[in-house]
């Protein structure tokens, strides 16, 4: 079998293009998939998609060996070309210093063309880059629009970061009752914290009627994705009946999870347990 010039030609081109783009080892080709010569050859020439494809397989080491500045340079090129999840994935990197030097300012860049191309995730890193002063001046104005825009996209995270900034005035007026609702909406997407905190506001009556057994629903909630802060006021309320029928057993035992786990004000409140029913066997 003979194999014309013109074939020969072609693939001694195509290796050298591979090869001057740097993703070609052999040691690695045992592990690719076979998609991935062919999406080298589309992203060197420009396509978009395959830029970004080739980015989230090294990022992620999916049918290659994982590599984080491979992934960084490809990433690059699919945000260069206007890719709103490459310039996302991009500045997380350059956020956190994987594949590229860590940036704070150039992170922060890439965040805002994402969020105003209307990514919900970046519009969430952009108000958590204002409200912490990273890569950017520190600004809770700022930080309280960015989540706005996250919210009305129904992000749980950013819901929840806007209820506490409704719940301190930080950025906004304060609104106990729209932390509340904010709270709410970030608790029926299962966010424990904000859950927890839906359940510390019908126990106190802040920006809601004060109603102990819809507090304990939603601590149990949250205690049940093993939110610490929940499982130890959950014990709290079985120990002095508040929502429920008193049960120090109960109590101790919800004590004794979150002991475990390391709470502090736990293994505190389990030790005082302990010692009045060390007492009480006394007597």
């Amino acid at each position: 079998m003979r194999i014309s010039g013109r074939c020969f030609i072609f693939s001694f081109l195509l290796v050298g293009i591979l090869n001057s783009m740097g993703d070609v080892r052999t040691t690695a080709f045992a592990i690719e998939s076979p998609r991935v010569p062919m999406l080298r050859v589309q992203g060197m020439f420009g396509s978009t998609a395959a830029q970004l494809e080739l980015g989230l397989r090294y990022a992620d080491g999916e049918g290659v060996k994982q590599n984080d500045e491979l992934a960084v340079k490809w990433f690059r090129k699919a945000a260069e070309n206007g890719d709103t999840k490459a310039m996302y994935r991009l500045a997380n990197h350059c956020a956190d210093g994987r594949g590229t030097e860590q940036n704070a300012a150039e992170a922060v860049e890439w965040y805002r063309q994402a969020a105003a191309k209307g990514l919900a995730a970046a519009q969430y890193k952009m108000g958590y880059c204002c409200w912490t002063g990273t890569g950017t001046p520190q600004d809770d104005t700022e930080a309280v629009r960015w989540w706005q825009k996250a919210v009305d996209q129904g992000l749980a995270d950013a819901q929840y970061n806007l209820a506490i900034c409704y719940t301190l005035g930080r950025g906004c007026d304060r609104n106990e009752t729209k932390a509340v609702s904010l709270f709410r909406h970030a608790a029926e997407q299962n966010l424990s914290q904000a859950q927890y905190n839906l359940g510390i506001c019908y126990l106190s009556g802040t920006g809601v009627a004060e109603d102990a057994a819809e507090a304990i629903r939603w601590l149990r909630k949250a205690a049940s994705q093993g939110n610490m802060d929940a499982v130890c006021k959950l014990a709290q309320c079985y120990q002095e009946g508040i929502g429920v029928t008193a049960d120090t057993g109960e109590a101790r035992s919800l004590y004794q999870r979150a002991a475990t786990m390391g709470n502090e004000d736990a293994q505190i409140a389990l030790r005082n347990i302990e010692s009045e029913m060390s007492q009480s066997l006394k007597r």
